[in-house]
């Protein structure tokens, strides 16, 4: 082989693996541009949050028991 065509093909190799590396990146730059979720909607009545046993109306916390037996609540809710 000849010293030109040698390096002739050094440059297309080098050319050729730029454009894939090129390909590659703008692939996955438009995949993650195009497939951004949109942002959630807020829903804010003006309420308060819930929280678990805060109230007299909320069930309250389970305690772990064994096999067998009826969860008790951590406070009992009185009517």
């Amino acid at each position: 082989m000849e010293n030109g065509v040698l390096k002739r093909a050094y440059r297309n190799s080098y050319l050729l693996t730029a454009l894939a590396l090129l390909f590659v990146v703008a692939f996955w730059l438009f995949t993650r541009l195009a497939n951004t979720p949109p942002t959630p909607v807020v829903w804010d009545m003006g309420g308060t949050p819930f929280v678990p046993a805060s109230s007299v109306q909320a069930e309250g916390y389970h305690q772990p028991t064994a096999p067998g037996k009826a969860p008790q609540l951590l406070r009992e809710v009185k009517p």
